[in-house]
C-alpha cells in the first residue's frame, strides 16, 4: 500500500465514520486521489484546500492528515 492514490483512500474510508462532513471531504479525497503525488504532496494540498473551508471541513481534513500520516509510518516500519 505504499502507492499514493490507495494511501489517502484508505485513509478516507477509515475517518469517514468520524467526519462531520463526509460528502465535502469526499469531494477533496476524490479530486487530490485523481494526481499521482507522494504522500508528502497530498498532506501539502490538504493543508492548502483547508484555508478555504469551514471549520468542521477543516477539522476532518486534520483528522484525514493525521490518518494519512499514520498509514505512512506504519509503511516505514514494515
Amino acid at each position: 500500500m505504499t502507492d499514493s492514490h490507495s494511501i489517502i483512500r484508505v485513509a478516507f474510508q477509515r475517518v469517514a465514520p468520524h467526519a462531520s462532513n463526509i460528502q465535502r471531504l469526499r469531494e477533496i479525497t476524490e479530486v487530490i486521489a485523481g494526481n499521482s503525488e507522494a504522500p508528502e504532496e497530498i498532506v501539502a494540498r490538504l493543508r492548502s484546500i483547508m484555508v478555504h473551508e469551514d471549520i468542521t471541513v477543516r477539522t476532518d481534513i486534520r483528522i484525514l492528515i493525521n490518518e494519512i500520516r499514520h498509514i505512512v509510518a506504519g509503511n516505514k516500519s514494515t
